[in-house]
């Protein structure tokens, strides 16, 4: 039987987060080395909603997510939880709308992207918990 775990929950968010985030104002691509950067992503996202494993909204879990997406490759994720903020940076980029971060000491996760106007959405991010490896979906909303 599957318990939700809030810690867990977390955990899927953060790193499902650090793969997702959109510019709606350019959606082509400069080259970065040997990797592309979507200018559609470039930008500061607000995690909105949490589509998968389980549907509900970041304020039901008692969690804030915003991530940067920088120009250059490299982001910053700020997470709010009931025990306080972290912030965790690394290095994005996409190719064929798959996006890869990497965060800082952590292993790299790809996922399928989509920028529609001011809203990106990752689907099926890779998560590790436990020894398993779970699929999050999550959905950003652009800052103002």
């Amino acid at each position: 039987m599957f318990r939700f775990n809030y810690k867990f929950f977390f955990l899927i968010i953060l790193t499902a987060a650090i793969i997702s985030c959109s510019d709606d104002d350019d959606s082509s691509t400069a080259p970065e080395g040997n990797a592309e950067i979507d200018n559609a992503l470039v930008g500061t996202w607000v995690l909105t909603k949490i589509l998968a494993p389980i549907a509900t909204t970041p304020e039901a879990a008692g969690i804030s997510l915003t991530a940067l997406f920088n120009e250059d490759g490299t982001l910053e994720l700020t997470t709010v939880d009931s025990e306080g903020t972290s912030i965790n940076t690394g290095t994005w980029s996409t190719s064929s709308g798959t996006i890869t971060i990497t965060i800082e000491g952590e292993e790299p996760g790809s996922s399928a992207y989509t920028v529609d106007g001011n809203t990106a959405t990752i689907d099926g991010f890779p998560v590790s918990f436990q020894g398993s490896v779970i699929m999050a979906s999550l959905e950003f909303t652009k800052a103002p």
